[in-house]
């Protein structure tokens, strides 16, 4: 015959901790659903075990839980990143240089046109302005205005710029002109 187990009671520090963890579950399948929708947010845990969504607090983790730094894109409802925030999130490490970048070039204006007077015509396109807060050049083979002058789609196409060329494609980078903004 089989002993039948009773089911075990958890003690209340068990259970706090079950059930942040279960609450912590949610909201990264929520992110992963809204990263799948391509929206942007993050999620950290400090290094005090503070869980933040967007800088508010919305838990803390129970000793002995894991303590690893967390960040996952993805949007809170409700919730508007500013373009700093959104900047932070695309450079992570070399954001505040990017921002300084944006602030050299933009002065953190999404819809700043510069660069008027580099302009040629190319099979009756016009090329050589600069868009958005990147102040990113127009050129045969790039995004169009419309799109670079979208914030998101600015700050994205910089960050694969960078990726690839570090600060040299900014006039602001290659001076280091940025520098008076850090």
């Amino acid at each position: 015959m089989k002993k039948i187990r009773k089911p075990r009671k958890l003690c209340s520090e068990h259970t706090s901790a079950f059930v942040f963890g279960s609450i912590l579950t949610l909201l990264l399948l929520q992110v992963m659903v809204h990263v799948m929708l391509d929206q942007t947010y993050k999620i950290t845990v400090d290094t005090r075990n503070e869980v933040e969504v967007l800088g508010k607090r919305v838990g803390a983790l129970e000793a002995g839980q894991s303590a690893q730094p967390l960040v996952v894109l993805g949007p809170v409802v409700g919730d508007e990143l500013s373009l700093s925030d959104k900047i932070d999130i695309a450079f992570m490490e070399d954001a505040s240089i990017a921002k300084a970048i944006v602030m050299c070039e933009s002065r953190m204006h999404p819809d700043r046109i510069g660069d008027t007077s580099l302009t040629f015509v190319e099979s009756g396109v016009e090329y050589g302005k600069s868009y958005g807060l990147f102040q990113i050049r127009h050129l045969p083979g790039r995004p169009s205005p419309d799109k670079l002058l979208n914030p998101d789609f600015n700050i994205q196409y910089a960050k694969n710029m960078y990726d690839k060329q570090g600060w040299g494609p900014w006039t602001c980078g290659q001076r280091k002109l940025y520098e008076r903004f850090l």
